[in-house]
């Protein structure tokens, strides 16, 4: 079985080329098609997924940290253990791991306690928040969105050019 980390190295070298390969089949498939079908169809493919994906929501078990958080502990650990193996994780195993959510979560309530955004901008924090801003920043405005869109957009650019031109040549004006 695959684990994260190789799924992760997998998605991030062949997961965009995969995702927009049938995209590029309807397109094509579509080009030979008369009527407002040849449009309609590939948005009509794309809700495909809908059905599946709230299947997926409907049936997925409730999160243990979310039922902890909200106070409802006996869920919690009906649904710690749907999510692990029986076989490996006993019931004093649930009910140490719950435990450790409920700790967790107290935590967390406890360190956030009197504080808001508006701390990010004051003291040490302020330092932390202008550098990760700038950092942001930097990949936004180095240019790397352009230059990795320019060739659609010379693509663009020249079927428009193209496109107007030989309109002009078929439909001279009246």
């Amino acid at each position: 079985m695959l684990g994260v980390r190789n799924l992760a190295l997998l998605w991030s070298r062949h997961g965009e080329s995969a995702l927009h390969a049938p995209e590029r089949a309807d397109r094509q498939a579509c080009l030979k098609i008369d009527g407002d079908w040849s449009w309609r169809l590939p948005f009509v493919v794309q809700w495909v997924w809908v059905i599946p994906l709230f299947l997926i929501v409907f049936f997925a078990p409730s999160s243990p940290w979310w039922l902890v958080r909200k106070g409802r502990l006996a869920e919690a650990e009906a649904s710690v253990r749907r999510l692990t193996n029986p076989d490996y994780f006993g019931e004093q195993d649930v009910k140490n791991a719950v435990a450790m959510m409920q700790h967790t979560n107290e935590l967390e309530i406890a360190a956030s306690e009197g504080t808001s955004y508006i701390d990010c901008f004051r003291g040490i924090d302020r330092r932390r928040t202008e550098i990760v801003m700038m950092i942001f920043a930097s990949q936004l405005l180095s240019g790397q969105n352009l230059i990795g869109q320019g060739g659609f957009r010379q693509r663009l650019a020249l079927t428009s050019q193209v496109y107007s031109s030989s309109k002009q040549r078929v439909c001279p004006p009246t």
